[in-house]
């Protein structure tokens, strides 16, 4: 998995330049949470454009958790076979 800059580092600049000034750290986020497995709606959220800031700013909120929880538990990706599969 890609490394990715700390969540707490992350989330401090979301919150002061708001999440199009840092699209390219969040985008690896988004795939570091499917890779983990653990993207759901948020992943693809996060990196729509095409909605207003503060619902991908909430939804970089719930997927940075995600993510983190992960990381505390120490959990591996889940191969892709694996991964939950949401219906368009």
């Amino acid at each position: 998995m890609e490394r990715l800059q700390p969540l707490s580092d992350l989330g401090w600049a979301v919150a002061e330049h708001g999440i199009d000034a840092h699209a390219v750290p969040v985008a690896r986020l988004a795939a570091a949470a499917r890779e983990l497995g653990v993207a759901g709606a948020e992943a693809r959220i996060v990196t729509d454009g095409g909605l207003a800031a503060v619902v991908r700013e909430r939804a970089f909120g719930r997927l940075a958790e995600a993510v983190a929880r992960c990381s505390r538990r120490g959990l591996e990706p889940v191969p892709p076979a694996e991964q939950h599969v949401e219906a368009a």
